[in-house]
């Protein structure tokens, strides 16, 4: 079966399309229903809404991962082993100054 994109295979949708007032329904059903396919905005792939979240949490090569070991740098996925492996240094650096300010607050409260 061909999908295009948006289009689903829920079988309330068909079931609906063939209601006296299906296409009404069906339109109002399509943006919500989960088994609609979508397209990842990260890489483009295209899969379905309900496996997005997933996708872009773990599997998404493009998916910008955040703050990567708080250093405040945005690294894709397929670039975070890099990124770890060219910043120790840096992210040693941040680790140290962190445990020291933590240390501080600690000394401070006895």
């Amino acid at each position: 079966m061909t999908r295009s994109r948006g289009t689903s295979r829920c079988a309330r949708t068909a079931w609906r399309a063939s209601d006296a007032r299906g296409s009404d329904l069906t339109a109002a059903h399509e943006p919500l229903c989960e088994d609609r396919i979508v397209s990842c905005e990260h890489c483009g792939e295209e899969l379905q809404a309900k496996a997005l979240e997933e996708h872009k949490n773990s599997t998404c090569e493009e998916s910008p991962l955040g703050d990567v070991d708080f250093c405040g740098e945005t690294v894709k996925r397929r670039d975070e082993e890099a990124h770890l492996s060219a910043s120790v240094a840096q992210h040693l650096r941040l680790q140290r100054a962190s445990f020291e300010e933590q240390l501080e607050k600690v000394e401070r409260t006895r």
